[in-house]
C-alpha cells in the first residue's frame, strides 16, 4: 500500500481518483488547491503525489517547483495541458510521468505502480549486503566538522544536525567516500537514482543545489564541464 496524495480542484476527478486507487490497495488523501496541496506535503510523508495544473491559488506547476526544493517525493502531472511545451516543462520542473487528461482512471492506476517501482528499484539493495549475512555497520565519514553517519542516517556541520532528504543524504554519501573525485552527473544519477531511472540530468543539479545550501556550497564544488565532487 503506498500512501498517495491527489491535488485536484475538481470535486468528480478527485472522487474517481481517490475511490478507483483506494480500491486497487492505496491510501489517498485529498486536497482541492495548489496551497493546500502544497501544505499537505510539507505536513505529510506521501509516496506519491498526482497533481493538476489548472487550479486556483497557485497552479500546479508552481507547486511542483516549490516541491523540489526541498523534496523528491514522486510526482505524476494529471492535466488538461496536454501539448508538448506543457509536458516538457513539467518534466523540466522533475516530474516522474505526465498523464493528459481525458484519462482513463485504470491507466493512472498503472502508472503510479510504474512511478512506485522505478523509485524502489533505485534505491536498491544495502550496498555490500549478502543475502541472509547482515552488513556490517558502516564507520562515521568526516570532512572538516562535516560528519556522516551511515548507520544512523545522520549528517552534521560543527555538531549541529542538517535535515536531508533520502536522495540529498545518498548524494553526499558517495562524494565523501570518495573525496576529490570528480563523479559525472550522469554517474552520479546511476549511482543514487539506480540505473532504471527515467528522467535527464536537471535532477542531479536540483539535488545538489539543495544539499550545498543545506551543508555550504563551498564544500561541493562544480567542475566545469565534468561534474561534481566533494571539494
Amino acid at each position: 500500500m503506498a500512501r498517495l496524495l491527489v491535488v485536484e480542484d475538481e470535486a468528480s476527478i478527485r472522487t474517481l481518483l481517490s475511490t478507483y486507487l483506494e480500491a486497487v490497495g492505496h491510501a489517498v488523501s485529498l486536497a482541492e488547491d495548489g496551497l493546500s496541496g502544497y501544505a499537505a506535503v510539507q505536513d505529510g510523508d506521501f509516496d506519491l503525489v498526482l497533481m493538476d495544473v489548472m487550479m486556483p491559488r497557485i497552479d500546479g506547476l508552481t507547486v511542483v517547483e516549490l516541491i523540489r526544493r526541498d523534496s523528491d517525493v514522486p510526482i505524476i502531472v494529471v492535466s488538461a495541458l496536454s501539448e508538448v511545451d506543457d509536458q516538457v516543462r513539467a518534466f523540466d520542473l522533475l516530474v516522474d510521468d505526465f498523464i493528459p487528461k481525458p484519462f482513463d482512471v485504470k491507466i493512472v492506476a498503472k502508472r503510479v505502480d510504474a512511478v512506485l517501482r522505478r523509485r524502489e528499484a533505485a534505491a536498491g539493495p544495502v550496498p555490500g549486503a549478502t543475502a541472509g549475512v547482515p552488513a556490517p555497520s558502516p564507520a562515521l565519514l568526516a570532512h572538516a566538522d562535516l560528519t556522516l553517519d551511515p548507520e544512523r542516517v545522520e549528517v552534521r556541520v560543527g555538531g549541529i544536525p542538517v535535515d536531508l532528504t533520502k536522495r540529498e543524504f545518498d548524494l553526499l554519501h558517495l562524494l565523501i567516500a570518495n573525496p576529490g573525485r570528480v563523479f559525472s552527473r550522469e554517474h552520479l544519477l546511476d549511482e543514487v537514482w539506480g540505473h532504471r531511472y527515467v528522467g535527464n540530468t536537471k535532477v542531479v543539479n536540483a539535488h545538489v543545489q539543495n544539499l550545498r545550501k543545506k551543508v555550504g556550497a563551498e564544500r561541493i564544488e562544480a567542475v566545469r564541464g565534468m561534474g561534481y565532487r566533494l571539494a
